[in-house]
């Protein structure tokens, strides 16, 4: 990545886009690689990076700053900041929706069910698979996670049945209770497809998807589909039933929905329509595969024309960029910076400062 920003860039050597392209695909290329090899969806992306100054609430403060001011004052880093500065703890907060949930809030039990399973208290724009923010994380935990996802679920569907899956359904429940409970059908359904803290078992998460899809939760629709184009229950890959579904689930605007559905063209060899789900994907929240797909069609763009595409070309790189620091699985130095600048030691702040430069 580093041969890369300076081929860009210019820095010490010509400037030369191609180049840049190849350094930030190679880059790209592992991430891909190592998001791939997990579990059915893709590995779990690791928490946003944050930023000093948005924690103070911009440079020059909460309210005189772009990043505090406006609709930017709704983000997730900025609320958490001053959420700090008030003295607020997350620990405290896990155990105000803890004190609800075993007096049998059902939305309480279904906020500690998502904060253990992601392992932070914000999602980032895009739905499930699109990860937190980086700011208010806490350890992951697909035991407490899964305790109360079933403790929600448990007030539609008592008992399960994997060949029937609504026969035990509870009908007059509450709307709001209902609601929550087929949100967690989904997160129950997920565990069990990609084997997170229970045993693998695409039946059962089948049962849980189909539950919550009747209800139209877009979802588990979309996993659904992930289950019929993989062909993951029975070996046979149903693509037809998955364009259905995942149609269902981008009608309402699941950026992973969409990016499935460009991802079937893509196979098809049709680029021109595959790109144009792939940037409406990332239109919608799409953190990740979105955004290697794109660049990939750019950059075959920008090969077949060299010297004639320069715009398709800076975009592959851009593209290339974003999937290289967002997959930082093995070597996330900036989160090794925040967790040096947040120690209780600040002798350890020079540790942070020196990974961060090592990022810029």
């Amino acid at each position: 990545m580093s041969l890369g920003y300076r081929y860009f860039l210019g820095v010490g050597v010509s400037e030369d886009c191609m180049q840049a392209l190849d350094w930030y695909e190679s880059a790209a290329e592992k991430s891909m690689a190592h998001f791939q090899a997990g579990p059915p969806g893709g590995r779990t992306l690791p928490p946003t990076p944050l930023k000093l100054t948005d924690l103070a609430g911009g440079v020059f403060g909460y309210g005189a700053s772009a990043a505090s001011s406006g609709i930017m004052a709704n983000r997730p880093v900025i609320k958490a900041a001053q959420a700090l500065k008030t003295g607020e703890r997350w620990e405290e907060v896990i155990e105000y929706w803890r004190f609800h949930a075993d007096r049998g809030d059902m939305e309480a039990a279904y906020r500690l069910g998502k904060i253990y399973y992601h392992g932070g208290m914000y999602n980032t724009p895009g739905g499930i698979s699109a990860g937190v923010e980086g700011v208010a994380t806490v350890s992951r935990d697909f035991s407490q996670s899964r305790m109360y996802f079933l403790k929600v679920a448990r007030q539609v569907w008592p008992r399960d049945n994997p060949a029937k899956p609504n026969l035990s359904k509870i009908e007059d429940v509450e709307q709001p209770d209902r609601y929550f409970a087929l949100l967690s059908a989904h997160f129950l359904g997920r565990m069990h497809l990609r084997g997170e803290g229970v045993r693998q078992d695409v039946k059962v998460a089948k049962m849980w998807f189909e539950r919550a899809a009747k209800e139209g939760d877009k979802e588990s629709l979309n996993a659904l589909g992930i289950i019929s184009r993989d062909g993951l229950l029975d070996g046979k890959s149903k693509e037809d039933d998955a364009i259905v579904q995942f149609g269902r689930a981008a009608a309402q605007d699941l950026a992973e929905a969409i990016l499935n559905l460009g991802k079937l063209y893509y196979r098809k060899g049709n680029m021109v329509l595959a790109k144009t789900y792939f940037e409406n994907a990332i239109r919608h929240g799409s953190q990740f595969e979105a955004y290697y797909y794109a660049a990939t069609i750019h950059a075959h763009a920008a090969r077949s024309s060299p010297g004639q595409n320069g715009g398709s070309c800076a975009a592959a790189v851009s593209y290339y960029k974003t999937v290289a620091e967002r997959g930082c699985w093995k070597n996330n130095v900036v989160a090794e910076a925040e967790k040096y600048w947040n120690s209780p030691d600040p002798s350890l702040r020079e540790g942070a400062i020196v990974r961060w430069q090592i990022a810029a």
